[in-house]
């Protein structure tokens, strides 16, 4: 059966939903501030930096858009591992810019997912590496690669790629381009016991009509993800492990602007020149789904300037 998912809060007239102070006992404390210097990073830190982070115990893996680097005592230095070189290339492709890396607890697993260059027939891969703890530190990784081969989709270059973690499953998002041409939105899920024992099956989910997936972490035996329709709909999907293929539910939010984004600092940089209005913020946490883009200035609450527009909804109804 569908989804039935239904707005929480009609904001068409303007109302704000608030949400609650922090109470007294919910504080943020700051750990450890560690600045990763040009050694840690081979200079190649930038304002589209991207940042991914997994951890465990005092083992954390740290990545940026063209940067890895690893620590093995809870963050206090950091080593540089150039992704680059770090595995060996597929023929006529090289590593080329975004990263994803994740700590599956239930399988002892740190997930890295790097993006290859585009070959000469116009596709590449989006590259799973996995590895234990141990096998972490010593650098020891699993390779396994998703093409544009493999998911049918010969001639397409993936792009923007974003891990997620259920119950048994891993999650991979991806979205597909024909030259400068969007072409479809991937949804590639993994089990975690094929990790675990090396004999690593997919399921995949192609969609030619919504553009890019964020699947919910935190999703349990159900994959949740969302994408727009348009600036006042999202389209919710809804994938149980046992299920075949998912199902969705178009949901209406309150109205939001697109358009370029800008907000200029004192010493006149736009510093969300290179925003978009892409979901990609998305959890599930006691029962409640909260989706999150970037929103422009205007909408239905005309705001004076850009912010960030969440969707929160009832995952059981």
């Amino acid at each position: 059966d569908a989804l039935v998912l239904h707005q929480a809060l009609d904001l068409s007239s303007g109302t704000r939903a608030m949400a609650a102070p922090m109470a007294d006992t919910d504080t943020i404390a700051l750990v450890r501030n560690v600045q990763l210097n040009d050694v840690a990073t081979a200079d190649s830190a930038s304002h589209v930096c991207e940042p991914s982070v997994a951890l465990n115990g005092d083992f954390v893996f740290y990545t940026g858009n063209w940067f890895a680097s690893r620590s093995t005592d809870g963050g206090q230095t950091f080593q540089h591992l150039d992704p680059y070189s770090a595995f060996p290339d597929p023929p006529g492709m090289g590593f080329c810019c975004d990263q994803v890396v994740h700590y599956v607890r239930k399988i002892d697993t740190f997930v890295w997912l790097l993006q290859y260059s585009e070959s000469a027939q116009g596709d590449n891969i989006q590259r799973l590496a996995f590895a234990t703890t141990a096998e972490a530190r010593q650098g020891q990784w699993r390779l396994f690669d998703i093409s544009s081969q493999s998911l049918g989709l010969p001639g397409v270059f993936l792009d923007f790629p974003d891990l997620a973690v259920g119950t048994n499953k891993l999650y991979v998002t991806m979205n597909a381009f024909r030259g400068n041409a969007w072409d479809s939105t991937i949804l590639v899920r993994l089990p975690l016991a094929g990790i675990k024992s090396g004999t690593i099956n997919a399921d995949r989910f192609v969609s030619r009509d919504n553009f890019n997936f964020r699947v919910a972490q935190n999703c349990g035996t159900t994959a949740y993800f969302a994408s727009h329709n348009t600036s006042s709909q999202i389209r919710v999907f809804k994938w149980r492990e046992a299920a075949a293929q998912p199902t969705f539910k178009d949901v209406d939010v309150a109205t939001w602007d697109e358009g370029n984004f800008s907000s200029i600092t004192p010493d006149n940089h736009n510093w969300l020149e290179r925003a978009d209005p892409r979901i990609t913020g998305a959890t599930l946490a006691k029962g409640e789904l909260w989706f999150a883009w970037g929103s422009n200035r205007g909408g239905a609450n005309s705001r004076p300037q850009p912010f960030v527009q969440i969707a929160r909804l009832k995952a059981s109804s």
